[in-house]
C-alpha cells in the first residue's frame, strides 16, 4: 500500500512538472513572437534601436524588478517576522540565498550565480533571467532578421539546431537523468543544462522568426488590399 502511494505521488510530481514545462515553453515562445513583432513593426517605421534602446531597456526591468524586488524581500528579509510553525524551516535556504545573493538576482544572472548549491534566492525565478537574457539579445538577431531574412533565418535556425546538438552531447556525456526531478532539484541536470539560456533559447528564437514571418505577411496582405 505504501509503494503505491508512493508510486501515485511519483506519477503525480512528474505530472505537474511537465505541466510547468510545457507552460514556461509557450510562456517564453509568446515573449520571443511579442518582441519580434513589435521590434520589426519599430524598423519599418524608420527607427533604429539606438533611438530607443534607452526605453526598451529602462522600462522593461523596471516592469519586471518592482515586484520582482518584492517578492526578494518577502521571502529574503521579511518572512522569518510572521513565518512560524514546522515547516518555517523549509524557506530557510531561500532566506539565506536571498540574504547572500540578492544582488545577483536583480541583475538577472541568478542562473549563473551562484553555480550550483540549493541556497538560491527564489530559485524558481531562473525563468525571469532567462527571459531578461533573451531580451537583451534580441534586437540583433530580429534586426538581422527585418534586414535579411534569409540570413537572419539561418543563424536563427543555425542557432537552435547548434543547442538541440549541444543538449545531447552533455546529456550523453554527464548521463543526465531523463528529467531533474528525477535526479535531484539542485543535481547535475539543473546545475548544467535546466536553468541555462543556451539550452533555453530554442521556444524564444523559434518565436523570433514566426514573429518575422507574422509581419511580412501582414505586409503582403496590406500591399494586395492597396
Amino acid at each position: 500500500m505504501h509503494i503505491k502511494l508512493l508510486r501515485k505521488e511519483s506519477d503525480a510530481l512528474l505530472i505537474s512538472f511537465s505541466t510547468v514545462s510545457l507552460l514556461w515553453i509557450v510562456s517564453l515562445f509568446m515573449s520571443g513572437f511579442l518582441v519580434s513583432y513589435i521590434l520589426i513593426k519599430t524598423f519599418e517605421k524608420g527607427k533604429t534601436f539606438k533611438g530607443i534602446a534607452v526605453a526598451y531597456y529602462v522600462h522593461r526591468y523596471i516592469r519586471l524588478t518592482v515586484p520582482y524586488l518584492t517578492v526578494i524581500l518577502i521571502q529574503g528579509f521579511l518572512y522569518r517576522q510572521f513565518v512560524t510553525g514546522p515547516f518555517a524551516d523549509n524557506l530557510k535556504l531561500g532566506y539565506d540565498g536571498c540574504k547572500k545573493w540578492w544582488w545577483a538576482n536583480l541583475l538577472y544572472i541568478n542562473n549563473f550565480v551562484p553555480w550550483s548549491g540549493p541556497a538560491k534566492c527564489v530559485g524558481q525565478s531562473w525563468y525571469l533571467s532567462n527571459d531578461m537574457q533573451f531580451f537583451v539579445v534580441a534586437p540583433f538577431f530580429i534586426w538581422l532578421l527585418w534586414k535579411s531574412p534569409v540570413v537572419g533565418n539561418l543563424v536563427l535556425w543555425g542557432s537552435v539546431v547548434l543547442s538541440m546538438v549541444c543538449a545531447g552531447i552533455l546529456t550523453w556525456y554527464f548521463e543526465f537523468a531523463t528529467s531533474p526531478l528525477r535526479a535531484g532539484v539542485y543535481g547535475k541536470e539543473f546545475v548544467y543544462y535546466y536553468t541555462k539560456p543556451y539550452f533555453r533559447f530554442v521556444p524564444y528564437f523559434v518565436a523570433y522568426s514566426e514573429g518575422g514571418c507574422t509581419t511580412s505577411t501582414a505586409r503582403e496582405w496590406n500591399n494586395l488590399l492597396i
